[in-house]
């Protein structure tokens, strides 16, 4: 990208008839979302330049598996079907499934499908048969998967060996060397230097030494990584037989286990068979032989494969390494879990939200068909499209004898609707229902973490929307590509972009609308009421979407760094551990040892004390109370002050690591940089956790206003505030608060609900200074307006007093 267009000017060009046509740039985006402020725009341009030198989602989590290798452990792959488009998936790990497959769908899933339809035409021709010719049919059809199965599978097993020819020549040839050499060198000192050593009968000939070292110990090495390569590589991760038999949890402890900690276990157990005890085969595997004494008992062994201490070496290996693998397991497991719980369901939400776009972009595709196609969607019969308005009563007039309509529902999510939920708190008292875990998500499955890691893998790519949209690496791409999407979608005699065009999407194949995907739409895009989408408003959705998905990402890449350093420290305390128990066995004292570390840690603890100690305080806050992710804004203060009721002025959080969070003010883009233990003291309120967030603001009208201008009054300002769907939710109350006859005014409290979360303040402030602003000029219109009587002043305090009143700003409080 050339400097001119790092400068984010606009473009103005003419379209085929001579007119004038405006594109959208970055600087347009930004300038019209007044809920992003320049440190926020800079952030997104740091995460965008860390995600172009970081690697994948994936190799973060559950580490030992392949990318390529995933499929083995998803348990939807094979033996579940997707639920259909209008079925709501029951968890997180299906929504996830079905959204991969639907943004990325693989070879290998089309095959399995045209598979399936074969097989259920096969059994409906034999349906019609009698039930002997039903068994026959039945039992050559398994005998024919059976064959199939072990055919594939020798076919797998060739590839997997051609695959590895290479690698496997190499050592091998190096291994043949070693032994060659030893070898060698063993017979030169057995035949022609008189087998130096075995001065007595508990002792071992220098060439027996060299044999068991360089040649046993080579071949059993060799055989352990054969081992590994077969049931790992192979059975494991090529072709999934061991998950059949022993299950999903110790497959994965197995592939955890890959590298040394499986050779080491193998290595000691091939020892324990091959060269302990005082057998004959233990001490020479060529003792039958006669030909070369090098290799049978004139060759002096000793008793070095009886010692105890050989023995508890070897035993040590299987142990150490079974126990590194269960580590790598456990902790694997714990880590994806983690990640899984915080992030599944906004990164299936965020995922969703790219699968429309990359529908929206597909039907970009079929630009003719369209145009032609009369497609009219009725907004105000269409449930979906209804955002938040009463429902009209019946002609007996029922509904409006109740004191709460439960039938006033938000379209989005499907709860109670904010005004009646308000009139519930006023009439009945004001409660909240306890918050319970969801069962079926509590203990997230191997299956569900690895099918979570391949959705994550999804957003590795250039083109997050498919292909059909463009290039969305960067943010401007994203928005050039977003302005040529609209362009393409819209009529050439439209001036603006018609909602029924992308409600095409929703369009099942009975021809009716998919009533969830038309929500989905809505919620993303926001049309107004008249069903239309300026450039700007399209784009900006769709921009939102990408945000979205680079600070997800940010935030999974983010927790997986914390997480390998929190891994390196447990490794230290795992492994001093295990050399503690090598020396106890080898025969040194480790108490003593123990005992001097402990007495310097008591040393060092009197001047470094207070270090550790909020480091260790550090540490739990980022990796046990999780309080802000990257890209989130906060706002900190002491847990004794009250929050501000206007919002507080925060601060955005850049990077986050195990002792440290880096943060840029949002109002002046200032950095900083404080320590996690010093975090951990203070109240953080995370603006971007507080969503759909609650405005108020008070009027005061004269006492003498009639009731009739006060209630049309109200509802002027509810009509201004259901006119812009794409900025409130909902108007939930207008009551009065105070009656002061004395000063001669009332005082009512106005309270919205707006559809931004706290993170985006700059954008909830102005739309609240909006409906303040229609307010205002209301109250002239309908002479409602109080003038405050002449109040006397008082001169008793002078400026330097003590007893002066001093005034401070709220936000400046609340930030400590």
């Amino acid at each position: 990208m050339t400097s001119n267009e790092e400068e984010w000017k606009e473009e103005d060009s003419l379209d085929e008839t001579g007119t004038q046509k405006h594109t959208l740039s970055l600087k347009d985006v930004v300038k019209h979302a007044p809920s992003e402020s320049k440190a926020e725009t800079n952030v997104l341009r740091s995460i965008e330049k860390q995600d172009l030198e970081t690697g994948s989602l994936s190799t973060g989590i559950l580490e030992g598996v392949p990318e390529d290798a995933s499929h083995v452990f998803q348990t939807n792959a094979g033996d579940k079907k997707s639920p259909l488009p209008s079925t709501e998936p029951e968890t997180v790990e299906e929504e996830l499934f079905n959204l991969t497959n639907e943004m990325f769908p693989t070879r290998d899933q089309e095959e399995h499908k045209d598979a399936n339809k074969k097989n259920d035409r096969q059994a409906d021709a034999f349906a019609d048969n009698a039930d002997h010719l039903m068994k026959r049919a039945r039992f050559a059809r398994s005998k024919m998967m059976c064959q199939k199965e072990v055919k594939e599978t020798y076919g797998e097993f060739k590839s997997f060996l051609s695959f590895r020819k290479d690698s496997v020549w190499m050592y091998g040839k190096n291994a043949l060397i070693v032994i060659t050499l030893s070898t060698g060198i063993s017979c030169l000192l057995f035949y022609a230097l008189n087998n130096p050593g075995g001065n007595s009968p508990a002792e071992a000939t220098v060439s027996w030494w060299l044999l068991f070292i360089f040649v046993r110990q080579v071949i059993t090495l060799t055989l352990a990584k054969c081992v590994e390569g077969l049931v790992i590589d192979f059975l494991c991760l090529r072709v999934p037989l061991l998950l059949k038999i022993i299950g999903p949890f110790f497959t994965l402890l197995l592939v955890q286990s890959k590298g040394w900690p499986f050779q080491l276990s193998i290595w000691g157990l091939i020892n324990v068979l091959m060269l302990y005890g005082k057998g004959k085969f233990a001490r020479h595997w060529l003792f039958y032989q006669e030909v070369m004494d090098i290799f049978t008992e004139k060759n002096q062994a000793g008793t070095v494969l009886e010692a105890t201490v050989y023995l508890s070496l070897l035993i040590l290996a299987i142990v150490l390494g079974a126990a590194v693998a269960l580590k790598r397991f456990g902790m694997g497991l714990w880590y994806g879990q983690s990640i899984y719980h915080r992030y599944g369901k906004e990164l299936a939400s965020t995922m969703k939200n790219s699968s429309l776009i990359g529908k929206v972009a597909q039907l970009a595709k079929h630009k003719d068909s369209i145009n032609r196609r009369s497609f009219d969607l009725d907004y105000a019969d269409v449930e979906a499209a209804k955002l938040d308005e009463e429902v009209i009563n019946d002609n007996n007039g029922l509904e409006s004898d109740l004191l709460i309509n439960t039938r006033h529902r938000d379209v989005y999510s499907g709860e109670l609707a904010s005004s009646q939920a308000i009139k519930i708190g006023d009439l009945l008292g004001e409660w909240e229902e306890p918050v319970t875990d969801d069962l079926n998500e509590k203990d997230a499955s191997i299956s569900a973490i690895v099918q979570f890691r391949t959705a994550a893998s999804c957003m590795d790519t250039n083109f997050p929307f498919s292909s059909a949209f463009g290039r969305a690496d960067k943010r401007e791409r994203c928005i050039d590509s977003s302005q040529k999407l609209y362009l393409r979608l819209k009529a050439p005699d439209s001036p603006v972009l018609k909602f029924d065009t992308i409600a095409i999407v929703a369009l099942k194949q009975d021809g009716t609308l998919n009533e969830r995907v038309v929500k989905d739409l809505i919620r993303m895009f926001r049309p107004t009421r008249d069903g239309e989408l300026t450039m700007l408003d399209f784009v900006k959705s769709i921009d939102t979407v990408y945000k979205d998905l680079r600070l997800i990402r940010s935030s999974i890449m983010n927790v997986q760094r914390m997480n390998a350093g929190a891994q390196r420290l447990w490794d230290v305390l795992f492994y001093f551990i295990v050399t503690c128990i090598v020396l106890a066995i080898l025969g040194v004292n480790a108490l003593a040892l123990v005992g001097s570390l402990l007495a310097l840690v008591v040393g060092l603890s009197f001047m470094v004390g207070s270090a550790f100690s909020k480091a260790f305080e550090g540490l739990l806050l980022v990796l046990v109370r999780k309080p802000y992710d990257v890209g989130d804004k906060i706002a900190v203060a002491n847990c004794n002050q009250d929050a501000s009721g206007t919002g507080s002025s925060g601060w955005l959080v850049k990077d986050v690591d195990l002792y440290n969070t880096t943060l840029v003010y949002g109002s002046t883009g200032e950095e900083a940089t404080m320590t996690n233990g010093y975090l951990n003291q203070y109240r953080i309120i995370n603006m971007n956790r507080s969503p759909k967030a609650a405005l108020n603001f008070v009027m005061k009208f004269g006492i003498d206003v009639s009731k009739e201008k006060v209630e049309a009054f109200g509802k002027a300002v509810e009509q201004f505030v259901k006119d812009r769907p794409r900025e409130w939710m909902a108007f939930s109350a207008y009551r009065l608060t105070s009656v002061e006859a004395d000063l001669g005014f009332v005082e009512y409290k106005v309270v919205l609900q707006h559809r931004e979360s706290w993170q985006a303040i700059g954008a909830l402030l102005n739309s609240k200074s909006d409906v303040q602003k229609f307010a205002f000029e209301l109250t002239k219109e309908l002479d409602m307006g109080y003038e405050a009587p002449a109040m006397p002043i008082i001169l008793s305090k002078r400026a330097g007093e003590e007893n002066a009143d001093v005034y401070e700003d709220p936000i400046t409080m609340s930030l400590g």
